[in-house]
């Protein structure tokens, strides 16, 4: 294209009117495949969402082996989640499920176990201040970050080293 525009700005007038006829016909090809490439592209988005995600159906957290009764005294006993019957069909993996409103958390075994330090659910929380109150007086240590304006939120670990995060749902 660059050699097309070079003729047609500073070449021989004889060439000016091939050299336009070559860039528009270069402008069309290029033009074409451009809007048949976006066609398609719209034509398998269009095929491909063909579903809508409406909500997290439950979080899951890893623990190590074992370690259920922790599990239970923490995220029933201290946070005050209900702990809820797993299926017959899951029990003999171990871990714990509980429920907070319309929502799951599943304490999973994972083997060998690795808290995750990054990863982590957050949790929105009427009684903000009062949770916070309530996890200091349980011995557990709260992590206070003001790092997004006009957002009020901590984080902490549960029993087995894995991040939580809670933020204030007024």
């Amino acid at each position: 294209m660059r050699r097309l525009l070079y003729f047609s700005c500073y070449g021989k007038k004889e060439h000016l009117e091939r050299d336009k006829k070559n860039l528009w016909k270069y402008i069309k090809t290029i033009t074409f495949s451009l809007l048949y490439k976006l066609a398609k592209l719209e034509a398998r988005r269009g095929d491909e969402m063909k579903f809508t995600i409406e909500k997290i159906d439950h979080v899951q957290v890893a623990a190590p082996k074992g370690q259920e009764k922790e599990a239970v005294n923490f995220y029933a006993g201290v946070l005050g989640m209900k702990e809820v019957e797993k299926p017959d069909s899951l029990k003999g993996r171990g871990g714990a499920w509980f429920e907070f409103g319309a929502y799951q958390l599943h304490v999973g075994v994972e083997e060998p176990f690795s808290p995750a330090k990054k990863a982590h659910p957050a949790f929105k929380v009427k009684g903000f201040e009062e949770l916070q109150q309530h996890l200091v007086a349980e011995g557990i240590e709260v992590e206070n970050d003001g790092s997004i304006p006009g957002v009020q939120r901590f984080f902490i670990s549960d029993p087995f080293g894995n991040r939580l995060e809670f933020l204030d749902g007024q």
